[in-house]
Order: structure tokens, then sequence, then C-alpha cells
């Protein structure tokens, strides 16, 4: 499994904190770019043991004809090792949804992995953490 770089594992772990701090999801205000949103979407049972592990999605919305446009929405999970895994990467604009990780929801754990969608996705949140993290200290200065 592909995890995301230690740089981005500091900025997730602070955006989970400030959505768990504020019952589950949290609007961080864009200011001249989208708003992110970030919001504990439930669970999964994940690897042989069947570790209960909480989904988050980290997601960007913009709008088109009156319609809510995701850009992108990624969905991680924070493993056992509190390392954060790709689960998919969706873009509403592009039309664009990839799934790395699938989950069996009957308590067997996941059932399936694309090694090289995952390292697709976690380079990209690797970027996008940075920029998130920059935009964050921009605006407390």
């Amino acid at each position: 499994m592909r995890k995301v770089n230690k740089e981005a594992k500091r900025e997730l772990d602070r955006l989970a904190a400030l959505a768990d701090a504020n019952g589950g999801a949290v609007k961080l205000d864009g200011g001249s770019m989208m708003d992110l949103c970030v919001e504990k979407i439930g669970t999964a049972r994940f690897g042989r043991h069947g570790e209960i592990v909480p989904l988050y999605s980290f997601a960007h919305y913009g709008e088109l004809n009156g319609d809510a446009m995701r850009d992108p929405d990624v969905v991680l999970f924070r493993g056992p090792d509190l390392n954060w895994y790709p689960v998919s990467y969706r873009n509403d604009y592009l039309g664009k949804y990839d799934e790395c990780s699938m989950f069996d929801y009957d308590g067997k754990g996941n059932f399936g992995w694309r090694p090289a969608l995952a390292r697709s996705i976690a380079v990209f949140v690797g970027t996008w953490a940075e920029n998130m993290k920059r935009y964050t200290e921009r605006k407390a200065a």
C-alpha cells in the first residue's frame, strides 16, 4: 500500500483534527481559492484482522449550472499505523473517478488494491497538502 509522504501526513492530521473537533466536518474559507471541506465520512474494515479505519473526504467544491462540483474530492483512510492511504480521487469537472482501494463492508476487510493508482493519488495528495499548508500559513499571518 502506498501512504502519503510525511509532510502531507502532518497536514492531513491537522485538518482531520479540525473536522473531529467540529463534529466530524469543517469548511475552511478559501478566500480567493475554493473553500476546503474536510469530513469524516465513515469507517471501513481493513486488512487481514479487520481493523476498523476512519475514512475522510478532503474536497474543494465549485458550482456549475447550480450543481455542486467536486474539484477534487480525495478520500483517504487513516490506517492502524496512523498513516494516510488513498481510497479514491474524483473530479466532477473532468468526469473522473478513480478508486484504488476497495473495501468489503460486510466485515471481511479490503479486497482490492491498485498500486499504481494509489501511488499517483498519494503523490497528488503530497503536492495538494503542501499547497493547503502554504495557504493556511498565509491566511494566519
